[in-house]
C-alpha cells in the first residue's frame, strides 16, 4: 500500500532515540520519537517534553515527507525560530551515547548495543509518579 505524503496538518514521527546539540541553548540531552508538522517538532525526554515552533527557512519538511513512518534518520538539523539557533537531532548510538551522555544521566546505565539502549528509552515512562 503507498503512503500517503504528510500535509502541514499531519504530523512526522520518527521512531527512535536521538541525542540533541544545540550551542548556546539548554536543552535535554535526549528527544525520544521527535514528531514534526511543517513548523513546529515537539519530542518526549526523561523529564518534561520539548515543543518549539521552528524557523521557515529549516529545509527539514520535504527531507521529513520522505521519511517511511516508524522509520529514523542519522541525523536532522533545523533552526529554532525564537533565537534562530540550530539544533541537531542525531541518532543515539551506544558510542555516542558513552562519548556525550553516560555521564550526565541519572543512573548512568550501562548498555550493551545500540538497540539496548534505544529500547530502553523507547519502553520506559519516565513521567510516571508513584
Amino acid at each position: 500500500m503507498p503512503s500517503i505524503p504528510p500535509t502541514s496538518n499531519t504530523p512526522v514521527s520518527l521512531e527512535g532515540v536521538y541525542y540533541v546539540e544545540s550551542p548556546g541553548r539548554p536543552l535535554g540531552h535526549i528527544a525520544i520519537r521527535p514528531k514534526f508538522r511543517e513548523q513546529d517538532v515537539e519530542w518526549d525526554d526523561t523529564s518534561t517534553g520539548i515543543s518549539m515552533r521552528l524557523d521557515p527557512t529549516s529545509h527539514h519538511w520535504e527531507q521529513l515527507k520522505s521519511q517511511a513512518p516508524n522509520s529514523h534518520l542519522e541525523k536532522i538539523a533545523f533552526v529554532y525560530s525564537k533565537q534562530k539557533k540550530q539544533i541537531t537531532l542525531r541518532y543515539l548510538t551506544l558510542e555516542l551515547y558513552n562519548e556525550k551522555l553516560k555521564s550526565k544521566v541519572a543512573g548512568k546505565p550501562s548498555f550493551s548495543s545500540t538497540e539496548e539502549l534505544q529500547k530502553y528509552y523507547l519502553s520506559t515512562d519516565f513521567y510516571r509518579t508513584e
